[in-house]
């Protein structure tokens, strides 16, 4: 049943199963928690999401528990993609440091790159598999992949 005692027996009862979270803009400037939280967690995939909460929280990205497992790829943010209480992940291609100027109209939560942005950015995101468009349905270039969920392209934003 996978309860023991009223605590959650960790490798066998999940709350997410196979979650793919891609292509997310998530922007706050007031306090609130982490802009994405898995817990209890397993094979999951957290992939070129944008996400930026200007200092209202520690940790932007957050995966927690014992059990919980999966891929976090791609992602920009301004802020840690933190492991808490045992859990684990593939890391790869994230880009935590990200600053206004990145975006259109960062305070207007217009999290669009810039074309410096864009440039700066190319080639350090670890694309997934299955995502082969960004936020607005263009399409991300092969081997040319931005960390975060827009990525320019020549004839658009």
């Amino acid at each position: 049943d996978g309860w023991k005692h009223g605590k959650r027996d960790p490798g066998t009862l999940f709350d997410i199963i196979g979650a793919k979270v891609r292509n997310n803009m998530i922007f706050r400037r007031e306090s609130g928690d982490t802009g994405i939280s898995l817990h209890h967690a397993r094979d999951f995939e957290v992939a070129h999401n944008t996400v930026i909460l200007n200092g209202t929280y520690p940790d932007c990205i957050e995966y927690r528990f014992a059990g919980t497992a999966g891929r976090i790829a791609a992602n920009l943010t301004d802020g840690p993609i933190t492991a808490r209480d045992s859990a684990v992940a593939e890391l790869a291609g994230n880009v935590t440091s990200a600053i206004p100027g990145w975006f259109a109209s960062a305070g207007a939560g217009d999290l669009h790159l810039t074309a410096g942005a864009a440039e700066q950015l190319r080639r350090t995101g670890q694309p997934a598999s299955g995502v082969e468009d960004d936020f607005d349905g263009q399409a991300r270039p092969d081997g040319d992949n931005a960390a975060g969920a827009d990525e320019i392209v020549p004839d658009g934003r």
